[in-house]
């Protein structure tokens, strides 16, 4: 067998199994990446190195590996649990994805639909019923800076009984 048809049996291979990977969900550059040096590069190959980063490169021209569908989709996932900006934002950066396409995305959603959701994370928790000794609001806002909302956005959640 000759080099050249390794080489293409090899990137056919790792084609294979990274379509497989985001057959399931979306991904980023850099998740995608991990996973594949993960199951082919044991060895720290410069090979299997420029073979991967080939095969991004091929994914991103073909539509099938993109950030900002993947920003949008995560957001829209981490939202639906309960998640706030501040911790979508920590998580969309170690997987890699640039802080201004995140800034982008985050943008678009309203403070008035963050506290809604807040409120609603709150009242899900807790009841209706507004904390009222120190020791209540303490555990509230921990609870939701914990989920990953912004101080200021809680304690307006926290202290204002004309937003319920």
């Amino acid at each position: 067998m000759s080099e050249g048809f390794l080489l293409s049996v090899s990137l056919s291979s790792i084609r294979l199994t990274a379509m497989n990977i985001l057959a399931t969900r979306e991904h980023s550059k850099k998740e995608l990446s991990d996973k594949l040096l993960k199951k082919y590069d044991q060895n720290n190959d410069d090979e299997i190195n420029s073979l991967i980063t080939l095969l991004l490169e091929q994914l991103i021209a073909d539509n099938l590996l993109n950030e900002h569908r993947f920003v949008e989709t995560f957001i829209r996932s981490k939202r639906r649990k309960g998640v706030g900006p501040v911790k979508i934002r920590h998580e969309l950066v170690q997987k890699g994805i640039e802080s201004e396409l995140i800034s982008d995305y985050l943008s678009d959603i309203s403070n008035e639909e963050w506290l809604d959701e807040i409120k609603n994370q709150r009242i899900k928790k807790y009841g209706k019923e507004l904390p009222s000794d120190n020791k209540d609001i303490i555990k509230q806002s921990r609870f939701l800076y914990q989920r990953g909302y912004p101080v200021d956005l809680i304690n307006c959640v926290l202290y204002s009984k004309d937003i319920y």
